[in-house]
């Protein structure tokens, strides 16, 4: 799939060392962006309401969110197999493990592949060596497991296994908080993936064009130094949430508007696509197997748009310029 194509490169710099990394995460927390934000977009009052079906059974909130965010994507890749996807982020965090001279060696080793030991509580990858093996063990595993499961639509541990593999992953390239070890995972967490997945029915989900899994939005996304939403169906942007509340706070709502103003700047990758124009934004939440979406005429008004982009646009070359400095300043001082 991807990673026999995969250029590994070492890297030195401190942005994938110590997760300082610019996002637009980061950027909407900026308190003029915000405010510049605040004044032009007004989330709509109306009172969401459900029964939590898919309680956590872990507190291993950060991982398994990013795990459900490539479960979901296996899930739709399976039964819409027109869906566009693209090269996994874990792909960047396993780049940051690994030299060329490493994955090289390992590459035409005899001994790519691994398997899964079983504990009481736990699961853990085979032959667990050095930092880089194991990271391209994981990787491997994902990969086989994951073309297994677009043939078999069988949703079984060792699919789920794969997405949290690849959430350890993530969390080598973006500054994530990590639960345990790469390479382990806790049974529970399987559990609760499960739990969520069953919720989900994928006619809720059903493109009448495109469905593109993990977008990103072009010179939009190179503009805050990198940003990936979850899903695009049609003319819908779709956030992924796995929060215990169904609650929209200030932060989803922000940040739901800034992926659309992004893809508005900078259209959709990984392909360009002739879309229709995105008309509805919002979110799925997988612990209560609903969506929220909004129609952008409720928050956005049209006629103030093209000006609010160009100060979105020059606040973020403002911020990024900034922070390129103050990276070249902690260089030059180590």
């Amino acid at each position: 799939m991807w990673v026999s194509d995969l250029t590994i490169n070492k890297r030195g710099d401190h942005q994938a060392q110590k997760g300082e990394k610019m996002s637009l995460t980061s950027f909407l927390k900026n308190k003029e962006v915000r405010e510049m934000s605040a004044g032009d977009f007004k989330k709509p009052k109306r009172k969401n309401s459900a029964e939590m079906k898919a309680a956590p059974v872990t507190n291993h909130y950060a991982l398994i969110g990013v795990a459900f965010d490539y479960l979901m994507r296996f899930y739709l890749k399976y039964h819409y197999p027109q869906a566009i996807e693209k090269p996994w982020v874990a792909i960047s965090g396993a780049k940051t493990a690994v030299t060329d001279e490493e994955f090289e060696a390992w590459l035409f080793s005899k001994e790519k592949g691994a398997e899964i030991i079983e504990t009481d509580s736990k699961y853990l990858i085979s032959k667990r060596e050095s930092l880089p093996k194991t990271v391209l063990r994981c990787l491997y595993y994902s990969e086989e497991v994951y073309e297994s499961y677009l043939s078999s639509g069988v949703m079984d541990d060792q699919i789920i296994i794969a997405s949290i593999f690849l959430a350890q992953l993530d969390s080598l390239f973006r500054p994530l908080w990590l639960d345990n070890e790469i390479g382990v995972v806790d049974k529970s967490e399987i559990q609760d993936l499960k739990n969520q997945i069953a919720l989900v029915n994928y006619e809720d989900f059903k493109p009448k064009h495109y469905c593109i899994l993990n977008p990103t939005f072009g010179e939009g996304s190179k503009l805050v130094g990198g940003a990936d939403a979850d899903l695009i169906i049609d003319n819908k942007l779709i956030d992924i949430k796995t929060t215990r509340n169904l609650k929209i706070t200030p932060d989803f709502f922000f940040q739901i508007v800034g992926y659309y103003i992004l893809e508005r700047i900078g259209g959709i990758t990984p392909r360009p696509v002739k879309l229709l124009d995105i008309d509805e934004i919002g979110f799925y939440y997988s612990r209560y197997g609903i969506k929220i979406m909004y129609k952008v005429d409720e928050i956005i008004d049209a006629e103030a748009l093209p000006l609010f982009i160009e100060k979105f646009k020059g606040k973020a070359q403002e911020i990024f310029s900034d922070f390129q400095n103050v990276g070249k300043m902690i260089e030059k001082n180590e």
